[in-house]
């Protein structure tokens, strides 16, 4: 993740959810208050996503606005699969999911509603 120079003195706290992986920062002291902005890069099988969305309940402070981007190799609802396949998210994992966006405030912005389908599905 690259910050440009004029925003790093803004950062208060950073770290990694996995080893080299999934790096978030947070700021303070810009327009709007606290900001938290994460490049979430998720692993492909279900057990191991789980695990990364529980760490980042775990480790993301809930105290600020977040801005997540990445690529979470999945498709959360079936009306946004780009095609058919019998790879599903398993009732966990969406579950577990659900909290991360609750807890967080995470809104999806390319939702099922005519949006654009830039979803993995395998």
């Amino acid at each position: 993740m690259m910050v440009a120079n004029k925003w790093t003195r803004f950062i208060v706290t950073k770290g990694s959810i996995t080893k080299h992986r999934n790096l978030w920062v947070q700021f303070d002291g810009i327009p709007g208050g606290k900001l938290g902005v994460g490049n979430i890069y998720a692993p492909n099988e279900s057990q191991d996503r789980c695990k990364l969305r529980e760490n980042m309940l775990i480790q993301l402070p809930s105290n600020c606005t977040w801005i997540l981007m990445g690529d979470f190799n999945m498709v959360e609802f079936v009306e946004d699969k780009s095609r058919c396949c019998n790879k599903f998210l398993l009732e966990m994992e969406r579950l577990l999911w659900g909290q991360v966006k609750s807890i967080l405030g995470i809104k999806d912005f390319f939702s099922s509603n005519g949006s654009l389908r830039f979803s993995w599905d395998n």
